[in-house]
């Protein structure tokens, strides 16, 4: 929180207040799955308009992911976190069926799977 404090006020500096909070957003957020989904679509050899797309629909899912973390920490209801992540992974699937060919989604589903609320963010493709 203390960094994402620090990159709130610099943003601040050259943002008005409704730019700084959509860069907030993703800038101001990490996730252990963002570069493993990323890693996930490079592999699928995408042209360069579905890769854009995919990658914009990884963002929002961290995003979205993010906010349900801090909406559990808030409230202190943690196990609504492994709910919320499998639904948001849900509607990630869905919205990759626009961008994917059946192939590539099998893959995509595949390579993604599991892990999604454990800690340590195991599951999903193995290290390479």
């Amino acid at each position: 929180q203390k960094e994402r404090d620090k990159l709130q006020k610099a943003l601040s500096g050259f943002l008005d207040a409704a730019q700084t909070t959509k860069a907030l957003e993703s800038l101001g957020t990490f996730s252990r799955q963002w570069d493993r989904l990323a890693s996930v679509l490079e592999d699928l050899k995408l042209e360069d308009a579905k890769l854009m797309s995919g990658l914009s629909l990884v963002t929002q899912f961290v995003v979205d992911a993010d906010k349900a973390m801090r909406d559990a920490m808030a409230s202190g209801d943690f196990q609504s976190v492994r709910t919320a992540r499998e639904e948001l992974k849900g509607k990630l699937d869905t919205a990759m069926a626009g961008v994917l060919a059946a192939d590539q989604l099998a893959k995509w589903k595949t390579d993604t799977a599991g892990g999604q609320g454990r800690p340590g963010g195991g599951g999903g493709r193995p290290p390479q």
